[in-house]
């Protein structure tokens, strides 16, 4: 569980820089309502909008997690025998710089080593905003498991992690309108079987690089990374950033696994002037494309 107090901290430190903030935390813990709230009243306080990384959890609002009284915590339980047999979600949140929860993410494309304690897709209920209200959470299309959140960004998307290796997920945001989508993630280089590293000790780096500034161009979009930083004989890669068709990388993001928090001017122009140049939301609207 990250240290709220030391986040907190760096929060309100760069927020008296900039006056339309996005920030995207990487945190693991239970998602229980004080959790969120902190996020809402940090968010509301200081004016800034925050996707506060993924959080596992069963859905608060199910009938087994209401019988047993708690949620399952990662610092205590065995999350391969959740409490109450209930399944457990791997959920990003999108707070407005309001204090609401505007909308939720539950991942969709689970890393191999999830699947024995993961359940992948089905949307949990949001829970309770600081104004006692429920978000208002559009409904993913029938043959989608993505939905776009409205946002004083504009139309967001979410996506965790592994979702990166997936274009079918970022195409889906796109037909549905988003213009930017966001990444918390937790990808480390320790998962590979040895045989990859005869080829190459930064697979995972490379991966990383060639994938986010791809997924920027051939969907003209801003697409916001978040990794998590550290010692890279631990594993860490880091690479948080932000990449922007037209322009790839934007300076100022992180070039390796160092931890820390930074903020990058984004041109969200570049997504329009991208589209002008490239057609690539006109021709996935099109009725007629040839692709489904």
């Amino acid at each position: 569980m990250v240290d709220w107090w030391i986040e907190l901290g760096m929060v309100q430190a760069n927020s008296k820089e900039s006056t339309e903030v996005e920030l995207v935390c990487n945190i693991t813990g239970p998602f229980s309502p004080t959790t969120i709230l902190k996020y809402q009243e940090t968010a509301k306080e200081l004016n800034i909008n925050i996707v506060p990384g993924t959080i596992v959890t069963t859905d608060p609002n199910s009938t087994l997690a209401k019988t047993t009284g708690e949620i399952p915590r990662p610092d205590r339980d065995d999350f391969t025998t959740p409490v109450g047999g209930a399944p457990l979600f791997n959920v990003a949140t999108f707070i407005s710089h309001t204090g609401e929860l505007l909308g939720l993410y539950t991942k969709s494309n689970l890393w191999l080593p999830e699947r024995q304690y993961l359940t992948a897709h089905p949307p949990i209920s949001p829970p309770e905003t600081l104004t006692g209200r429920r978000p208002a959470v559009r409904e993913p299309h029938a043959s989608s498991r993505h939905s776009v959140i409205q946002t004083p960004l504009g139309p967001v998307g979410i996506l965790t992690c592994w979702d990166l290796a997936f274009p079918e997920a970022f195409r889906a945001l796109i037909r549905r309108g988003a213009r930017m989508i966001i990444i918390p993630s937790f990808w480390l280089n320790t998962d590979l079987p040895s045989e990859v590293r005869k080829y190459s000790e930064d697979t995972e780096s490379t991966f990383l690089k060639a994938t986010l500034v791809s997924r920027a161009f051939e969907n003209t979009c801003a697409i916001v990374f978040c990794n998590a930083g550290g010692p890279a004989e631990e594993g860490y890669i880091g690479l948080s950033q932000v990449a922007l068709p037209l322009l790839g990388v934007v300076p100022g993001s992180f070039e390796g696994p160092e931890t820390g928090m930074r903020i990058v001017d984004v041109d969200i122009n570049t997504v329009d002037i991208a589209e002008k140049a490239y057609g690539v939301r006109a021709d996935i609207a099109n009725p007629g494309w040839h692709y489904k």
